[in-house]
């Protein structure tokens, strides 16, 4: 009867060590899945600001872009503003 009260107190001393150790490792398991969670979202964040700074640089290049093109344009009609004036056209009368 003794090593009955012995073996009941032993088992139960086991059974809950084995729950404290299964709690320990859900702990463990669940914070892992919290960090995991933190740093995909910080990767959507820091996703969405590069996408943002991507917009911002593109708007800069078409800007840009456009002002070279206007230059060019600017430049090109000057150049044959320049030339007509230097070649005044010869008409040609009989």
């Amino acid at each position: 009867s003794v090593a009955v009260a012995v073996a009941a107190y032993e088992y139960d001393r086991s059974s809950k060590s084995s729950k404290e150790k299964e709690r320990k490792a859900n702990e463990r398991e669940y914070q892992k899945q919290l960090d995991v969670d933190m740093r995909f979202r910080r990767l959507e964040h820091q996703m969405r600001a590069m996408d943002d700074q991507l917009t911002l640089l593109k708007t800069q290049l078409d800007s840009a872009t456009a002002a070279i093109v206007r230059f060019e344009d600017e430049r090109d009609l000057s150049i044959a503003q320049r030339q007509q004036s230097r070649w005044p056209r010869l008409s040609w009368s009989s």
